[in-house]
């Protein structure tokens, strides 16, 4: 399926950047997440280090895509997913998803047939050594926080310029929240800002909105019309913004 969600480089990404890449792919059921991305999760799901909330949902998606693969119906459907594992690196395939499999292969629920290939899948996993996930072994792919000296608002032309006292919301601040992808920044901004009490840094709330943007018809979304669009809900006082980091004040 062309639509699965796909995250590239899942297992060696900055703990710091997990939970932004992640968001997506653990609300979705089995069939609409990419085979190797799944494995990613479930192979950063026995990462103890990792931070306990990022954790608990790694196990709770785990424990979901165990009981899927239970209820994938035998037949096609089965041998479909079957055949679609085997076409990941079987290093890369963690303890969980090989037990998963194994499972399924020895489960009299299962036809002959089904039984069979499970269990020759398992085999050749088991062939190859596992390579844990290793969160932070890959160079951050977030933009650089620039930091600027002395008080400072951001134009629409995110450009440093010098503070001036607030006059209400601008018209052409507002004028940004009025089209489609001004719609599309709004409602992922609040959407991610209204799950972390504490706020999000700028850098990570804007990559991950870009992030999302690229599975959807603005995926040439970029940077400066994410800043324009928190800048108007903070003219209007639905979020608010302070030392790099954006919360969300009001509900929508």
């Amino acid at each position: 399926m062309s639509d699965r969600v796909k995250v590239a480089n899942l297992r060696t990404m900055p703990a710091s950047e997990l939970e932004i890449y992640l968001a997506d792919v653990l609300r979705k059921p089995l069939d609409q997440v990419a085979p190797e991305t799944m494995a990613d999760a479930l192979a950063l799901a026995e990462v103890d280090s990792l931070p306990k909330r990022l954790l608990q949902g790694l196990v709770a998606f785990s424990k979901q895509v165990a009981g899927e693969i239970t209820d994938v119906p035998s037949g096609p459907p089965f041998l479909a997913l079957l055949r679609e594992l085997d076409a990941l690196d079987g290093a890369h395939v963690p303890w969980s998803l090989r037990a998963m499999i194994r499972r399924e292969g020895e489960s009299l629920d299962r036809d002959p047939e089904e039984r069979k290939v499970a269990i020759v899948l398992s085999d050749k996993w088991d062939a190859v050594a596992f390579e844990p996930a290793t969160p932070g072994s890959a160079p951050s792919a977030m933009p650089a926080v620039k930091k600027l000296a002395g008080p400072m608002v951001i134009d629409d032309d995110d450009q440093p310029a010098k503070a001036t006292k607030s006059k209400g919301p601008s018209r052409r601040r507002m004028a940004v929240l009025e089209d489609a992808r001004g719609e599309f920044v709004r409602d992922h901004a609040l959407a991610r800002l209204g799950g972390h009490s504490e706020g999000l840094l700028e850098a990570v709330l804007v990559a991950g909105i870009c992030h999302k943007a690229r599975e959807s018809a603005f995926s040439d979304l970029q940077r400066h019309e994410v800043l324009a669009v928190l800048r108007a809900l903070k003219e209007i006082g639905h979020v608010s913004n302070s030392a790099g980091r954006w919360k969300r004040t009001l509900p929508y």
